[in-house]
């Protein structure tokens, strides 16, 4: 027993050393200040920590009080960026902010948060006039996916020509040439459509 508790504590501080490792960035604060330079988030994303470059030993702590957005790598060394940002999450027990992905902007948006560890998932979520609705997790009991795709019908259920589309699987059809994350792509495609075509 004390061998397993012992290699599942290997693990964990395994993939959170992995998930916490400085990469290049830029953090935009509320105040108009951009920082560029190697940015480092806590495994809760919480914190974001900030230093101009490797040698420099200062390093500054940044919250969601302080911070507008962040551009950091996807994958360390990869050249590409995605955009991140805090949004309010409200659950039964709590409320707090948490540090998402942004996949798209509008009247409606887009995120995900990438849940880490030794099951990884993720959590998408839509967004309207400031409010996060949890759409699809794998992580709990709403990753259904017929009580999933029901829940969608009901949060565009203002724009008849997306439910149109969606009874005659359009979505699925513009991302059935994608070879991985065909549900990510058809999100995304739902949200550019409403933003773009729903009055």
């Amino acid at each position: 027993m004390k061998i397993q508790i012992l290699i599942l504590t290997f693990i964990t501080l395994f993939i959170s050393n992995i998930n916490a490792q400085k990469k290049n960035g830029k953090i935009f604060l509320k105040n108009g200040e951009i920082k560029t330079g190697l940015v480092k988030l806590t495994v809760d994303g919480s914190i974001i920590k900030f230093r101009i470059n490797r040698k420099e030993k200062e390093i500054t702590k940044f919250t969601y009080k302080e911070v507008e957005k962040l551009e950091i790598e996807n994958k360390k060394g990869s050249g590409y960026f995605i955009t991140m940002t805090y949004r309010e999450i409200e659950t039964l027990f709590r409320t707090y902010q948490k540090l998402v992905e942004v996949i798209e902007k509008g009247r409606i948006s887009l995120y995900i948060d990438v849940v880490n560890g030794a099951n990884g998932y993720t959590d998408y979520y839509f967004e309207r006039n400031d409010k996060m609705t949890l759409i699809y997790s794998a992580g709990n009991f709403i990753s259904n996916k017929s009580k999933t795709e029901k829940r969608i019908n009901e949060y565009f259920k203002d724009c008849e020509k997306l439910i149109e589309l969606r009874k005659r699987k359009a979505f699925e059809k513009f991302v059935a040439m994608k070879k991985n994350g065909k549900f990510y792509w058809k999100l995304k495609e739902i949200v550019k459509f409403y933003n773009e075509k729903c009055d």
